[in-house]
């Protein structure tokens, strides 16, 4: 069984049990079972190669931490200058990021690294992201939506797990987990996150998958 599976399968396994202790109730799954979704293990994991960005996009790639995990296109391809572009890619200082590809604090935060011509950009917003990927027609382009946005119910580091990723009419589906609480209860959520073409998030779903109580992470 994959990662991805293992995590989806215990996921659901955690939601159909209820705890004792009536302030610590699992709610049940959000229902997702698309046909031909993509399985995801982690952010870290994530293949951007195939993402559609916006015109004059040269080059994006998704960092973990300081390292590139996932590129698409060649990075300064454009550029009238192609050494100080590589340069400036160099120089790049460490940004917090966006997301958290480990969901431990500070960790390994995530971000795009782009070239568009002669500009040097890196992206850690949902804003910035958008910007560069346009209009958002491919499955890893809606995982990176999800991953960029804030659960509204999350620990201030936590954000979203993606999971799975499904085309649907008008959009993707993404189902996701994330954190509520990591401390006596430890409470974990799960979503489906609408993504359409514009990339503005809507949150069809959102249910206590598991709650421990008496325990911390």
């Amino acid at each position: 069984m994959s990662h991805s599976n293992a995590s989806l399968a215990s996921a659901l396994l955690l939601a159909s049990v209820v705890g004792c202790d009536p302030a610590c109730r699992a709610e049940g799954a959000c229902a997702f079972d698309p046909p031909d979704a993509l399985e995801i293990d982690s952010l870290g994991a994530l293949s951007i190669s195939e993402i559609r960005p916006a015109d004059g996009v040269d080059y994006v790639a998704l960092h973990v931490g300081r390292s590139p995990v996932s590129t698409y296109g060649t990075a300064c391809a454009r550029a009238a200058d192609p050494a100080a572009c590589g340069a400036a890619i160099d120089a790049l200082p460490a940004a917090t990021g966006f997301g958290n590809a480990c969901g431990l604090p500070a960790m390994c935060p995530a971000r795009l690294v782009v070239t568009r011509g002669d500009e040097v950009l890196a992206i850690d917003t949902l804003e910035g992201m958008l910007d560069v990927l346009g209009s958002i027609d491919a499955p890893a382009e809606a995982a990176l939506v999800v991953f960029a946005s804030r659960p509204e119910r999350a620990l201030p580091y936590a954000g979203y797990d993606v999971h799975r990723v499904a085309a649907v009419p008008g959009g993707f589906e993404v189902w996701a987990t994330y954190l509520e609480s990591d401390c006596d209860p430890i409470v974990t959520r799960g979503a489906v996150v609408h993504v359409p073409a514009n990339g503005a998030p809507d949150v069809a779903c959102d249910r206590v998958t598991s709650c421990t109580p008496d325990v911390c992470i």
